[in-house]
């Protein structure tokens, strides 16, 4: 197959789907020893030679019928747009290349798409038993996306489990807007396209519609999915289903019978999923926001939906507990409002929700991952340097603190030495050279933090707790106004991301997000027009001692293993807990069965075998024992074991898991291409299979240690 100079180098490793006008086919390439892997949807027009065949039978000469297939080209790509459009959507599949090519070889074109590579959620629900919970995360991430199309006025209109697929991270994706619409033009009723068995009652009617025939669909899709996977009306399992009755169930749901209920739903499901399918638009949510909120008053009243390996599913029927945690979620979403704040002119009115809470006690420092001890213990307190201390708390404890003590990025290294100075280091192919930094005040360091998106901006934090900036980076964001806002802290996160506003224009922003050594945090925002802003939502948190990332949102660590978040797209919070009895995060996606967790007793949590973030041989590290750091990548655990040797699972493509000859290792830190471990003298060690780039890593950085 030809794929033009848009894809040289990448092979086709095996067709994943087809459909009535082209296939899907997983495609890979290879580039200075590493193996990419992305999606390629082929469209072929016409598909088969008898439509040309066809076509001439009626009559058409051949410049009748190249405008008639360039016609339906023009129409294809306007899912090139709605695409482009809408990238960078965490539940929208993400569109990253394609080509329009003419045939040369006879009438007609072929479209190719290159997509993130997913699974989709036919194969997924078929290899994964999809609970309760799962399916009102389905019902979240979709609405989400949907949403998102609202903004841009776009109707997907084929809303069905065929275009949806999961990420590795465990998110639903939207997908395929082949015959997706601005809502400007369906406004009288166009053509009827999509699939009968998610079709909104008035498109198949041939009558107006507008967005709310999406969220029709979607309701039909959860009902299928709770329905042991037959639409209504059919036969329940384990009875046969007849050519006849898919008709019959069809035309019993179009003429606006009453569904009955969904098999596996809850009442409270139900009756939500019932009203999305509504036969009468005006009776159904009017905005996916609406639909979303509905869903997630379900879910655990209202809690981030839990997986079953990490959280079992409680069955209490305490109804008092239930009803007094709706109450006080509804109190919560009224207040997590977000206060517009001009911190380089404040006012009067703006004074009181300015101030930074101070520490009223002297609580311990708080790593990326967890802490719960001073950064300035004494060397003969540190539990990591006693090797009879049996306390595993307590070493998981120290090495996470450690773990702020240095930061690893492809290109950067960074680390504070035992002054208390920053050091820089450059990372090219093979060699390693130390950089000054922007600014002279790089002294008296409890803690070094660099943005993971690897622009270079890089936050130090002070012993005595304020915040500077280490050094500016390439970004458009002014982190230096935010700086005064930020006392008395003990760990710092920063994420840059796009968002779309509620005008449906995409802007860049930037979250910071400071811990205080009290455990309360205070979250930031900043706008690429120079715009900041302070969310309040997290002035209510307490008892904090480590804070991560939740796709792009501060998330947090209590100290009683419950994990919170506020997602704050759009401006709009919610919070969400999770007991999870876990010790340490890392920095990444949260609250999905396939991610690791370092837990209290020193086991590690592992993917499931079938999950796309699955690697082979990954279970054995649910064995592991007296783990006390750990990290993370696409395809492989790397764990910290108490007694300073590391051991790994997974994929080992970059050798960024030659760890098994490690000793004395007390904290590590990985970016995919190597390994960083830290030494209890304070040294560092390298894995990767660059042995180059090791020796000058090792030579450079070693040698500013006193």
């Amino acid at each position: 197959m030809k794929t033009g100079d848009n894809w040289k180098g990448w092979t086709i490793e095996e067709l994943l789907g087809e459909g009535a006008f082209g296939q899907v086919f997983k495609i890979s390439r290879v580039e200075m020893g590493n193996k990419y892997y992305s999606a390629l949807k082929v469209i072929n027009i016409p598909n088969s030679s008898g439509e040309y065949s066809a076509l001439k039978n009626q009559g058409m000469n051949d410049s009748d019928i190249n405008r008639y297939f360039r016609d339906i080209a023009e129409d294809f790509s306007v899912e090139l747009r709605m695409m482009d459009e809408l990238k960078g959507h965490s539940n929208i599949v993400s569109y990253e290349n394609h080509l329009i090519e003419k045939k040369t070889d006879g009438i007609g074109w072929t479209i190719y798409i290159q997509m993130e590579l997913l699974t989709s959620l036919l194969k997924y629900s078929k290899e994964n038993r999809l609970s309760e919970n799962d399916i009102i995360k389905l019902g979240v991430d979709m609405c989400e996306a949907l949403e998102a199309c609202r903004k841009m006025n776009i109707i997907h209109r084929d809303i069905k489990p065929a275009n949806i697929f999961v990420s590795r991270f465990g998110d639903y994706k939207l997908g395929d807007f082949g015959i997706a619409r601005k809502l400007e033009q369906t406004q009288s009723g166009l053509s009827i396209k999509g699939t009968y068995s998610y079709m909104a009652p008035e498109v198949y009617l041939g009558k107006p519609y507008n967005h709310t025939v999406d969220i029709c669909s979607l309701g039909l899709v959860l009902y299928v999915m709770l329905n042991n996977g037959r639409s209504p009306f059919l036969p329940p399992p384990p009875a046969p289903i007849r050519y006849t009755d898919h008709d019959t169930a069809l035309m019993k749901r179009i003429s606006g019978e009453p569904l009955p209920i969904p098999a596996n739903a809850s009442a409270e499901l139900a009756a939500v999923v019932l009203k999305a399918c509504a036969f009468d638009p005006a009776d159904r949510y009017q905005s996916p926001r609406e639909f979303e909120d509905a869903l997630l008053s379900v879910g655990n009243n209202g809690a981030q939906i839990p997986t079953a390996d990490i959280i079992p599913e409680k069955k209490s029927g305490k109804k008092l507990l239930v009803a007094l945690l709706c109450v006080a979620l509804a109190l919560l979403i009224v207040l997590l409002a977000v206060v517009n704040i001009d911190f380089r002119q404040p006012t009067a009115e703006t004074a009181a929700v300015q101030t930074t809470v101070e520490a009223t006690t002297t609580q311990p420092a708080a790593a990326a991952s967890t802490t719960a001890e001073p950064t300035t213990a004494a060397p003969t307190e540190n539990p990591l340097l006693d090797p009879e201390s049996g306390d595993i708390s307590a070493k998981i404890d120290a090495s996470s603190r450690e773990e702020r003590t240095f930061s690893v990025n492809k290109d950067q290294f960074a680390f504070i030495d035992k002054t208390g100075k920053a050091h820089r280091f450059e990372i090219k192919s093979s060699s390693v050279t130390e950089v000054p930094y922007d600014v002279d005040d790089n002294n008296n360091l409890a803690a070094i933090e660099y943005s993971k998106e690897g622009n270079g901006v890089g936050f130090g934090i002070k012993k005595d707790g304020s915040v500077i900036l280490l050094s500016k980076g390439e970004t458009e964001f002014d982190y230096e106004q935010i700086l005064p806002h930020l006392k008395n802290v003990d760990d710092i996160i920063s994420h840059e991301r796009e968002s779309i506003t509620e005008d449906g224009e995409s802007i860049r922003r930037a979250v910071i997000c400071g811990m205080h050594k009290d455990g309360t945090v205070i979250a930031l925002r900043l706008g690429d027009d120079g715009s900041a802003k302070r969310y309040i939502g997290y002035d209510s948190w307490r008892d904090i001692k480590s804070i991560s990332l939740y796709l792009g949102a501060p998330a947090g660590l209590k100290s009683d293993h419950t994990i919170i978040i506020n997602d704050i797209d759009n401006d709009k919070q919610k919070q969400y807990t999770k007991i999870t009895g876990i010790a340490a995060m890392q920095q990444g996606s949260l609250l999905y069965d396939n991610d690791v967790y370092l837990k209290t007793d020193g086991t590690v949590t592992v993917p499931k075998k079938g999950n796309f973030w699955y690697s082979d041989g990954m279970e054995k590290a649910s064995k592991w024992k007296d783990i006390i750091g750990y990290c993370t990548g696409g395809s492989f655990i790397i764990g910290l074991k108490k007694d300073g040797t590391a051991a790994f699972v997974g994929t080992n493509e970059n050798g960024q898991c030659n760890v098994s000859g490690w000793s004395d290792v007390i904290a590590l830190q990985t970016c995919d291409d190597y390994t960083v471990g830290k030494k209890s003298d304070g040294k560092f060690v390298i894995a990767t299979n660059n042995y180059e780039l090791q020796k000058s890593f090792e030579e450079a950085v070693n040698k500013v240690i006193k």
